[in-house]
């Protein structure tokens, strides 16, 4: 399998995008589905959290556990 063919059929797959000569010649309903599963995937994520929630996470990875990150 050639690499484009590689990508489109995990695009298929995994990302459930179908990339065709129609969906490539109407490339705003193509950004329309990615910007759909883009929203979808980081639906999930705590961007809306406060910062202090991140700064723990990023302490407890520090070497000693956060206590010599400040």
């Amino acid at each position: 399998m050639r690499p484009y063919e590689t990508m489109v059929d995990w695009l298929r797959q995994v990302q459930g995008l179908v990339i065709d000569a129609e969906s490539l010649a109407m490339p705003a309903g193509m950004a329309e589905r990615f910007g759909t599963v883009a929203r979808d995937a980081t639906a999930r994520l705590p961007f809306g959290a406060e910062p202090s929630g991140y700064q723990r996470l990023f302490d407890s990875l520090a070497p000693g556990g956060g206590d010599d990150a400040r």
